[in-house]
């Protein structure tokens, strides 16, 4: 579903799409793939790789300006009221909220997930996973890395699309997406730090599933995947869902994205740690393209597509973009409750 209203930013359309699995903007050439070094190597060590200067190509003017338009009208969604947000879905319609209303476990359960139990020990707040402690000392939020509590703050769950399934006579086949998720309900604050998409993953698989004729499960965005995650770690600790104030996008490793990220701070190097990150409120066009970028579309979308629950003018008013010293890019979205 498409999420399109005209706007007078620059003279073009203003596009924002649901789906937080990769865009092209047309005549637009193929993002590259893979960072480039200034040693034109490749394949390298981790080791290696860190003495290298790592480089993000920038965004072309189409490529550019497509974003920047989804960014806002992903923002003009976000300033509406559920109604008047779904009229600027294309097809319109008298709601924007998800489809997905299932509860946890169970929607994953039914949509062919397996849940993982090792996600909690393979995330870290350091390098090889989310890299972001400085930020979140800077905010005072607790990383629970004192092993003498009991009650630690952050729930760390991991769901693979791991099992095939037959629904209302469609056939659904095992994508192999991942969803790994960092939920802290006390400091409001949700990190996507594996996202693949069925989408993506499918596409991968043998013989590929191709979305144009092979269904995809419903339970296939970030963006509802998140929800139904946040829904139930606040309804544990008996949180409002509408206290969420930071979303964190760790690491951001889509070449879309970083291509995006490049050209916002003018520079193709990695971007500096946290004491010099550099903010773009959701008024620059900076901001808005972040927003719409593979990285960011899910987030806004989450706020979209559950007014009734996270704030009707609920909205994101500003990203910090920071490294984390190994070339990594993290991207830190505010949320302001409306």
């Amino acid at each position: 579903m498409l999420l399109a209203t005209i706007m007078g930013v620059s003279s073009f359309l203003c596009v924002a799409e649901s789906s937080p699995s990769e865009y092209v903007a047309p005549h637009e050439p193929p993002p590259v793939r893979f960072p480039t070094f200034e040693n034109n190597s490749s394949i390298v060590s981790p080791q290696i790789r860190r003495g290298l200067v790592r480089r993000y190509p920038k965004a072309g003017d189409v490529q550019w300006k497509s974003n920047v338009a989804r960014g806002c009208g992903l923002v003009l969604a976000m300033e509406s009221d559920d109604k008047e947000a779904g009229k600027l879905f294309n097809p319109s319609g008298e709601s924007a909220a998800s489809s997905i209303t299932g509860e946890y476990p169970d929607v994953f359960e039914d949509w062919g997930y397996t849940y993982d139990p090792f996600a909690p020990s393979l995330f870290t707040f350091e390098e090889g996973g989310a890299a972001i402690l400085p930020a979140l000392k800077a905010l005072k939020i607790d990383a629970g890395l004192d092993p003498t509590k009991l009650n630690l703050p952050n729930s760390i769950v991991g769901w693979k699309h791991t099992r095939g399934i037959e629904k209302d006579g469609k056939n659904y086949r095992p994508t192999q997406a991942t969803y790994y998720t960092v939920i802290n309900a006390d400091a409001g604050m949700i990190v996507a730090w594996w996202k693949f998409s069925p989408a993506s993953q499918g596409k991968k698989q043998k013989p590929p599933i191709d979305p144009a004729k092979d269904p995809l499960p419903d339970l296939q965005h970030w963006s509802d995947v998140a929800y139904v995650l946040w829904k139930d770690e606040c309804e544990k600790k008996e949180k409002d869902l509408s206290s969420i104030r930071y979303i964190f996008s760790s690491p951001a490793r889509n070449p879309e994205t970083q291509g995006l990220v490049a050209r916002a701070m003018d520079n193709t190097s990695p971007p500096p740690s946290w004491s010099g990150r550099k903010e773009f409120t959701m008024d620059t066009d900076e901001g808005k393209a972040i927003l719409g970028s593979p990285n960011g579309r899910g987030a806004a979308m989450m706020l979209i597509q559950h007014k009734a629950t996270m704030g009707t003018y609920t909205t994101i008013e500003k990203v910090a973009v920071f490294g984390d010293g190994d070339g990594e890019t993290n991207l830190l979205f505010y949320v302001k409750k409306g």
